[in-house]
């Protein structure tokens, strides 16, 4: 927030304006809250200032009428702007003393009118200080959606003419002002409290700023644009005894750094109005490109609203020793072999403390684990003397030599050596009705409900939606929404959006995660790779078929087939199986029936093939990784499974052949 200079304003005849207060006052309006006259407020400054914005509308008599008396009802439908916060209706107008030339009743008249304008005066001025200030640059403020900026144009601003550029008297403000204040002054002041002129050294100055001031003396663009990122209104020194209140400078003091000065002057000094050198022209490949426009469409839909578009992330710093005994660094990769995460022996070093350093640093990215109230929850290291955090990791990271795996251990964090939290890209809404969506839980069927078992009944996180759902499914569901997960309490809404937004956010999504679109090859949707793994073990889709219709240990026990609903909790289903095929992408189904929780940590799925360890070999003998790979591919292939064990031969009713004429073929 900027530094917008509301100090109050004194008007002509001495009364006092606080323009802060009429800021707030106008916000606070907004929530339903009445506004009365503070016993502080300057009234007659509240007029005057009234006056000052109205005569920009109205010659100077209407003006005043209006401060006093309102404006009537009747010109509301000829008032463009904010001046309708002063109109008075006609009910307001019947229900006031009557006039009278009576002058006791005339006054109770008069005041009773003033105490209705006061709060319309304070809500005009509120208003009218908003649009001067150019709060509308930064914040969303309803009602102010169209609003203009109040800074001038800035696209040709490279070019500007210096003849066209106010100096004003900067130059006096330098030598005059101390350098506390801005200014380069070296005199002293004087018992009359009027500083000597001394000029401005510039022998005393650092090199880059005694070149500004120089530039600044010479009238010169570079001295212009250096000294009014610096003190913005410095260029109204002296001036605004002259000047009226609305034609004082408006351009707030944001404190940037030296740095940040010539920064946004090397950016500002390089706008000419014409486009770039084409060499300098960005231009995105295909994959960037649909980002870009993804990221639109995104916004345009507000799906960051309900959706986590990215998870939290902390960096922190840690004691390698500590670190050691609160987390468990020696333990062996202990899943199949294709999940395991891949890090370089450059990354795996890299990762570990720094020879002389106190700590070592890491960044980790997913979720820290939460109270039932959506605390971050603190729990005693393992020495019981200190609080430690536990965060749950949605990307592989390396930490002090040692891998941390999606859906492995949490890693122990020492909540006094986190350097900095960084929220979750949207999800606000799935946020807020976490705690909702649990609480009511409890409340029913399931009052051993965990907190992270209310996240599957939100919307979800769309992280890896690229590498998860096939970009045609994608396409298709955006333009007509549909039931995937019977437990959500909320369903996707239909946004009637047009087939080129939903194209656009389904290449968005597959771009974002570096995933093929808009179609993927794999071998396991070849008719080759089914027969080749047919001869190889017969009947191998069919006893796979039976582990996914096994309802007491396997898929169906939660998950819906066709028109087959599980009974028990309809906080247990999961999504229709028979749709695998079209929704779901190859290599994330694999990886997902291997070991759901390494792709998404919240799941309740669990582990149906444990990598080593055999089970239900009375429904698919084989080995987990042969029973994996004739799910996956029964799963994948469902649609053509399921046609071949129909036979259309015996349902057809053929038609019946016509009998042959042997007797005139036997005459010709």
């Amino acid at each position: 927030m900027p530094n917008l200079f509301l100090e109050p304003i004194t008007a002509a005849d001495g009364a006092v304006s606080d323009p802060a207060a009429d800021i707030t006052a106008y916000l606070l309006s907004s929530q339903g809250k009445t506004i009365e006259a503070a016993p502080a407020l300057n009234e007659s400054a509240l007029k005057e200032l009234a006056f000052i914005h109205l005569q920009n509308s109205f010659t100077k008599s209407q003006a005043d009428d209006f401060v006093k008396k309102g404006i009537p009802e009747s010109l509301q439908g000829d008032l463009k702007g904010d001046e309708v916060e002063l109109v008075i209706t006609d009910a307001e107008e019947a229900a006031l003393p009557p006039e009278s030339e009576n002058k006791e009743e005339q006054a109770l008249r008069e005041q009773a009118l003033d105490k209705l304008l006061m709060p319309k005066r304070l809500m005009y001025i509120g208003r009218r200080t908003i649009t001067k200030q150019g709060c509308t640059g930064c914040h969303d403020i309803p009602g102010y959606e169209d609003a203009k900026p109040i800074g001038t144009g800035l696209a040709d601003w490279g070019r500007k003419e210096t003849s066209k550029l106010a100096f004003e008297q900067v130059v006096q403000f330098l030598e005059n002002t101390p350098r506390d204040k801005g200014g380069f002054s070296h005199g002293e002041v004087s018992h009359e409290g009027e500083e000597s002129h001394h000029g401005i050294d510039l022998d005393r100055l650092d090199q880059d700023t005694a070149y500004f001031v120089e530039k600044l003396e010479g009238h010169e663009r570079e001295g212009f644009l250096w000294q009014k990122l610096k003190a913005p209104r410095s260029y109204d020194y002296k001036k605004t005894q002259n000047k009226t209140y609305l034609e004082r400078l408006r351009m707030p003091k944001f404190n940037f750094t030296d740095e940040q000065v010539e920064q946004l002057m090397t950016f500002v000094l390089g706008l000419v109005a014409e486009p770039p050198a084409e060499q300098f022209v960005y231009k995105p490949d295909a994959r960037q490109l649909a980002i870009l426009k993804g990221r639109e469409v995104l916004q345009k839909y507000n799906c960051g609203g309900c959706h986590m578009l990215g998870m939290e992330t902390w960096k922190f710093n840690y004691d390698p020793k500590w670190f050691a005994e609160n987390n468990d660094l020696t333990a062996a990769w202990d899943d199949y072999a294709f999940l395991e995460p891949h890090f370089t022996p450059e990354q795996i070093a890299a990762s570990k403390k720094p020879p002389g350093k106190v700590h070592g640093t890491a960044t980790v990215t997913g979720m820290p684990l939460l109270t039932d109230e959506d605390q971050v929850q603190e729990t005693e290291d393992a020495s019981g003397e200190a609080m430690m955090n536990y965060f749950t990791q949605w990307e592989n990271v390396a930490i002090e030599g040692h891998v941390f795996a999606v859906g492995g251990p949490d890693v122990g964090i020492q909540p006094q050596l986190v350097t900095a939290k960084y929220p979750s890209d949207g999800g606000d809404f799935a946020k807020y009705l976490h705690p909702i969506a649990l609480t009511t839980e409890r409340a029913g069927p399931n009052p051993a409900a965990k907190a992270s078992d209310a996240w599957g009944w939100l919307p979800p996180p769309l992280v890896r939606e690229g590498k998860k759902v096939q970009s045609d499914w994608l396409y298709e569901f955006l333009l007509n929404p549909y039931v995937i997960r019977p437990a959500t309490v909320l369903r996707m809404p239909n946004f009637h959006m047009s087939s080129e937004d939903a194209r656009i956010l389904a290449e968005y999504f597959a771009a974002v995660d570096d995933a093929a679109y808009p179609t993927e090859f794999s071998p396991r949707l070849q008719t080759s790779h089914l027969e080749t793994a047919e001869q190889a073990r017969p009947e191998r889709l069919q006893d796979a078929m039976k582990i996914v219709m096994d309802g007491q240990n396997f898929c169906v026990k939660c998950h819906l087939l066709g028109n087959y609903i599980p009974p028990g909790d309809p906080k247990a289903l999961a999504p229709n199986l028979e749709r695998v095929y079209q929704r779901m992408r190859p290599d994330f189904t694999v990886r997902w029936i291997a070991n759901p929780k390494r792709l998404l940590p919240y799941t309740g799925m669990p582990v149906n093939f444990p990598h080593n360890q055999e089970s239900a070999q009375n429904l698919f003998p084989g080995t987990s990784q042969q029973q994996l790979d004739g799910v996956v591919d029964l799963l994948l292939n469902y649609d053509t499974f399921m046609k071949s064990k129909n036979s259309y031969k015996d349902q057809i009713v053929a038609p019946p052949v016509a009998p042959t004429d042997s007797g005139s073929e036997a005459n010709n």
